[in-house]
């Protein structure tokens, strides 16, 4: 009988292992999976509040008279060129800047196309005048899918005149 107790002991032990083995493991993962959770949401809901108030335009139709702070969404095609009209009502400078790290190339131009594009990549401050429609392009680098790029407009106290690059 002490060899049935030894035995029915080593049975118990091993099934309370292996059940605590089962547990700890669980609750690991459990730990694990709540705390990819919480970094998703954390990741989602992470928002400075600065771009939250400014407007956002589409490429859909001309931008006139914008806000001194703004925001385009340009949808990138592959294989094609998408572009924004917009006019301002004053001369200034204005700070544009991609708010993504997409890769592609966006340039600035008058629409006629009469000087060179300035390419903006990742920021830059350009001198813009009033009543001029300048278009804004862009395309993909021919990536395959198609992705969207937003552009940050801020006017600056930068003097126009005075200015270097203007378009």
């Amino acid at each position: 009988m002490n060899f049935a107790l030894v035995v029915a002991e080593k049975n118990i032990n091993t099934v309370m292992d292996v059940t605590y083995k089962k547990k700890l493991n669980s609750n690991i993962f459990n730990l694990l999976f709540l705390s990819l959770i919480i970094t998703f949401l954390s990741a989602c809901f992470n928002n400075n509040g600065e771009e939250s108030d400014l407007p956002v335009y589409s490429i859909e139709k001309i931008i006139i008279n914008p806000p001194d702070s703004f925001l385009i969404n340009m949808p990138l095609k592959t294989y094609a060129i998408s572009a924004a009209y917009i006019q301002f009502s004053e001369n200034a400078v204005w700070s544009i800047e991609k708010q993504s790290s997409v890769s592609s190339i966006i340039q600035f131009n008058t629409e006629e196309g009469v000087e060179n594009p300035i390419i903006i990549n990742p920021a830059d401050s350009i001198g813009l005048a009033k009543n001029i429609i300048y278009e804004i392009s862009g395309n993909n680098n021919n990536y395959p899918e198609n992705r969207v790029v937003q552009l940050k407009f801020k006017k600056t106290t930068t003097d126009y005149n005075s200015f270097y690059k203007k378009l």
